[in-house]
């Protein structure tokens, strides 16, 4: 008899399985509003995503002004850009109508800032109506490089464009 009441006294100085589970719950869900709250690389994500929009959208225009025998342009802000076509008073009039090509907003803190030919260029200009980047029906472009970036963070993403129409998205490891 003195041995089952040693066994009883050792069952009772563990943690039950149900109690184990609980402390398990607990632990994920206070880890999982810990997650939603910080958001690790959620702004890395959208710097992602802007660049590898603004790729698909110059692809886009590129084709337009190909297959249209148009010319396009882009004009591109510091927290936005917007996409023209020559008419044929050659004057450059905005693509809002265009669902696909119509003026983009960046998300907030967000920046862009652009290189024409290796050289910086103001992005509030008071010639707001002129593209920077010309896309010609030949499917060239005028050589440019965009970088996106937070302001606070010093990390960035960049699009490149060559004069061949060749666009290439540059990563935060693959750039000097």
């Amino acid at each position: 008899m003195g041995e089952d009441a040693n066994l009883n006294k050792q069952a009772e100085t563990g943690f039950t399985l149900l109690e184990v589970l609980v402390v398990l719950l607990m632990i994920g869900i206070i880890l999982g509003f810990a997650t939603l709250s910080v958001d690790l690389g959620g702004q890395e994500r959208l710097l992602e995503q802007e660049t590898k929009r603004l790729q698909a959208l110059l692809s886009l225009a590129q084709e337009e002004a190909i297959l249209e025998n148009r010319s396009l342009g882009l004009r591109l802000e510091a927290d936005g850009y917007q996409f023209y076509q020559l008419d044929e008073a050659e004057r450059w009039q905005s693509l809002e109508t265009d669902d696909s090509l119509r003026p983009r907003q960046l998300p907030a803190l967000m920046r862009l800032s652009v290189e024409i030919d290796g050289l910086a260029v103001k992005v509030h200009d008071e010639d707001a109506a002129t593209p920077q980047i010309a896309l010609l029906s030949s499917g060239e472009i005028t050589p440019f490089r965009c970088t996106f970036q937070f302001a606070e963070e010093a990390r960035s993403y960049r699009l490149e464009g060559a004069a061949s129409g060749q666009l290439q998205l540059i990563y935060p490891s693959e750039a000097p």
